[in-house]
């Protein structure tokens, strides 16, 4: 039984430390955000980011991480949900793979030529 229960915490552990640590060969988007700042959501703050992704200038919104505005750079990303309701209607969750090895989600919430 002890076995059992040594085999199942390192079974844990070893789950905790891959979410801890993302593999960043799925963040494959290169992003580069060229203006970041603070928003209302309503009752809470987020952050608003200009970004150019592929070439195609956006603007994501998401949580504030920690309080802080990310710093304006080049960032790793991958979609993690991506709808298009109709041919005119586009619905974009992408996931930043942070410098620390952290993510941070965030949806599309504008985009421009």
């Amino acid at each position: 039984m002890k076995h059992f229960t040594a085999a199942l915490y390192f079974l844990f552990l070893a789950a905790a430390c891959a979410a801890q640590n993302p593999d960043s060969s799925q963040y494959a988007i290169l992003v580069h955000v060229s203006a970041t700042q603070i928003d209302s959501g309503g009752s809470y703050l987020i952050q608003t980011l200009t970004v150019t992704i592929g070439g195609k200038h956006y603007l994501l919104w998401g949580n504030l991480i920690s309080g802080s505005l990310l710093d304006p750079g080049d960032y790793r990303a991958k979609l993690i949900a991506d709808a298009h309701k109709t041919n005119y209607l586009t619905s974009q969750e992408y996931e930043f793979l942070l410098p620390d090895g952290k993510t941070w989600k965030c949806n599309l919430a504008g985009e421009s030529e």
